[in-house]
């Protein structure tokens, strides 16, 4: 399970959604930021709400499976 852990915390700044654009010799990289930096339109109520949904539907596929 720990491992399984490692591998999701050292993917989260890959897939990153709030990335501010820099340009460093010539070629752009992401930076990652905070929602509450981001320049655009973080939509925050949006990603809480896929957050909360993907923890439901875990704990249902759990219960689900230990009744088998």
């Amino acid at each position: 399970m720990s491992l399984l852990v490692g591998f999701m915390l050292g993917a989260l700044p890959k897939i990153w959604p709030w990335k501010k654009i820099i340009i460093i010799n010539g070629s752009e990289v992401g930076k990652n930021v905070s929602p509450f930096a981001y320049d655009g339109n973080p939509q925050i109520v949006l990603s809480v709400l896929l957050m909360c949904t993907g923890a439901f539907m875990l704990i249902l596929m759990n219960r689900i499976s230990l009744r088998k």
